[in-house]
This record gives C-alpha cells, sequence and structure tokens, in this order.
C-alpha cells in the first residue's frame, strides 16, 4: 500500500489520544504519507466537531482508526461513515510486538447504539 502523497487523518476514541498506542500509531502514519491531521489539535470542543467535521476532513484522503479493542465510539463513526461516503480508503492501525500495520476496514458493526462509547466494532 503507497499513501505517500495522501493526507490521512487520524481517528480515536477521545481516550486514546494521551495514550501510548495513539502516540506510536501517528508517528507510523507520519512515516507511511504525505501529511497527518490529527484531531487533538484541531478540534476543541465536541460542539466544534458536530459543527465542523466534515469541512476540515475534506483535506483528507485517507482514514486510519486508532482502537486498542477493535470498538470506537459514536464520533468516530460517524468520521468512518463520512470518509465512506467519499469512496476514501479505511485503514486499522494495528501492532504485534514491534510491527506495526495498517488493515483495511471492511466495515464498522454498532453495537451499542445507545452507547457513543463503545458505538460500533471494527471488521476486517
Amino acid at each position: 500500500m503507497n499513501l505517500k502523497n495522501n493526507i490521512v487523518y487520524l481517528a480515536a476514541p477521545k481516550r486514546l489520544f494521551d495514550s501510548e498506542i495513539f502516540d506510536r500509531a501517528y508517528r507510523y502514519a507520519q512515516s507511511q504519507c504525505s501529511a497527518v491531521l490529527d484531531p487533538r489539535g484541531v478540534f476543541r470542543s465536541n460542539d466544534e466537531w458536530k459543527d465542523n467535521f466534515e469541512r476540515v476532513l475534506e483535506i483528507c484522503d485517507v482514514m486510519v482508526i486508532v482502537s486498542d479493542d477493535g470498538m470506537v465510539g459514536k464520533g468516530v463513526y460517524e468520521e468512518y461513515r463520512y470518509f465512506r461516503r467519499r469512496f476514501c480508503k479505511i485503514f486499522h492501525y494495528t501492532e504485534t510486538g514491534k510491527n506495526k500495520y495498517l488493515i483495511p476496514v471492511k466495515g464498522m458493526n454498532v453495537v451499542n447504539p445507545d452507547v457513543w462509547k463503545n458505538y460500533a466494532l471494527i471488521q476486517y
């Protein structure tokens, strides 16, 4: 997979924003593409995200999802739907030991429609 000329949006549940896995995913994404849009510095509040995420993300060609358990919240799911509507590539960042991978996402299954934090499961 060649992402060298792409702008990647790195999506993750908020609980992972200050985690080592997110930091490693960010560094890995930077090594694979021309630029990475990091949500930690883009949106200051849930309301700002809700009002602006589609406009902000329109510059991105690829979505990379970071999740430590295969689950994402409603926000990442909505971002996923946005990228899917645009026919963009969508990957899940995965690591095994020192090996890092971007696995193509085939879909998401909503498993907890009433629970925003553990809303959908990534499918490969």
